[in-house]
């Protein structure tokens, strides 16, 4: 895994595809002799050459920058949507397109063509046309999306439920989002492990019950997690957690315990290889850094308050380890995340719960559940969210770096936590 990122990150070396694969088959064909050190080597040196071929690849889907101080007519694929305005992406890139009209006519996933002036590498939505996507899975977002709004109403309830569920965020009230957001707990809306893992562990002791333990209910679980990554959208999280929860589903089915550790990295290589570009996305940073650090880190405590205490603590390590990424994204980080994320847990399941039961043909009345739970759990928030803290200089870098030794320490000597029992 380091390997390949290091050859994203260096750039263009390898010639082409060719080399990585005779490298990786010469690791393959080295192991088979026993030689397994060789064939780490190799297999490294066909990932970091893997990892330059897709900076290769990557470096040449620039065009040109969006004109500034004048008219600009831009056509895209519409990304993230707002209130105030929704991202565009071009093949100059990724575009802000400002104007409230412009974001409340569309959904993730449709084509626009604007027209506005262009100016700080933003564009002002003066005329637009859209183009609902032709793509099913877009379609069923968006039918699912319409579906919750009648069953649940119109509203934070309905906006919710669709963000947990499908991914959908076009329709979330701005306080929403900055609750969330100065809560520390905005990870809570993008679809990822606790949202697949959740679906995968439904569905697989679901068609477990029902096949009586057999091995095919395993793969049918597989199959209806990736159609509902696909379904979500399949970001970078997404993608991630799906690939961790099948690769548990399938090595739970063919009785083999896989190591953490070598999961994620499979999933990191995956989800890089599709591509490159989500190494420079902060939230699939965030992703993969949060995963890596409960691995690392996280420390399971015994006794009657053992659940909650590790809980706490995986929250503790995973913002700790997030700081600089979150700091240096949003200018700040928040210390109420670990505590804040551990009281959403009852009511984000409550959420996905209502928002499934409100898909049945009776969906009405618990659908109807949906704005309290959510007026409430927004209260909540509220109420516990502290003061953002600022990082930045050798001072915070230090202590930062020497609270995760501590965490490193206690994670690699268990018995340490003997002594406070």
């Amino acid at each position: 895994m380091a390997a390949f990122l290091t050859g994203l990150y260096c750039g263009p070396v390898s010639p082409g595809y060719a080399v990585p694969a005779l490298a990786a088959a010469g690791a393959v064909a080295v192991a088979v002799s026993g030689r397994t050190g060789a064939a780490r080597g190799l297999l490294a040196c066909a990932l970091f050459l893997l990892g330059s071929e897709r900076a290769t690849c990557g470096a040449g889907g620039s065009a040109g920058a969006l004109p500034e101080g004048r008219d600009a007519i831009l056509r895209g694929r519409v990304g993230v949507v707002t209130e105030h305005g929704l991202f565009l992406e071009t093949a100059s890139g990724r575009i802000w397109v400002r104007g409230e009209r412009a974001a409340g006519s569309c959904m993730e996933g449709d084509s626009m063509l604007v027209m506005g002036y262009a100016d700080s590498g933003s564009i002002s939505g003066m005329a637009f046309e859209i183009r609902p996507s032709a793509d099913p899975l877009t379609q069923a977002r968006r039918r699912l999306a319409s579906l919750w709004a009648d069953r649940c109403g119109p509203g934070q309830g309905a906006s919710l439920v669709s963000a947990l569920l499908v991914g959908e965020r076009s329709g979330m009230p701005d306080r929403m989002r900055r609750v969330f957001r100065d809560s520390g707990t905005s990870h809570i809306l993008s679809v990822s492990g606790f949202h697949v893992g959740m679906v995968a562990a439904a569905v697989f002791f679901a068609l477990r019950k029902v096949a009586g333990g057999r091995r095919w209910a395993g793969f049918a679980a597989v199959l209806l997690v990736a159609g509902y990554v696909l379904l979500t959208g399949a970001r970078p999280p997404a993608v991630r957690s799906g690939f961790m929860s099948a690769a548990v589903i399938i090595g739970a089915g063919a009785g083999v315990r896989l190591k953490p550790l070598v999961v994620w990295s499979l999933a990191a290589i995956l989800v890089l290889g599709i591509s490159d570009s989500v190494a420079r996305d902060a939230g699939a940073q965030m992703s993969f850094a949060a995963v890596l650090a409960l691995v690392l880190l996280s420390v399971r405590f015994g006794g009657r308050l053992g659940g909650l205490l590790t809980s706490l603590y995986s929250g503790v390590c995973v913002t700790l380890s997030l700081v600089p990424l979150i700091a240096s994204t949003y200018g700040v980080f928040q210390l109420s995340s670990p505590y804040a994320t551990l009281m959403s847990v009852p009511f984000m399941v409550c959420m996905m719960v209502v928002g499934a039961l409100a898909l049945l043909p009776a969906g009405s009345l618990p659908g109807s559940l949906a704005g309290p739970v959510a007026a409430a759990w927004l209260g909540a928030l509220d109420a516990i969210t502290l003061e953002p803290v600022g990082f930045g200089g050798a001072a915070e870098a230090v202590a930062w770096f020497c609270c995760l030794a501590a965490l490193l320490y206690v994670s690699r000597r268990r018995g340490f936590l003997r002594r406070f029992r």
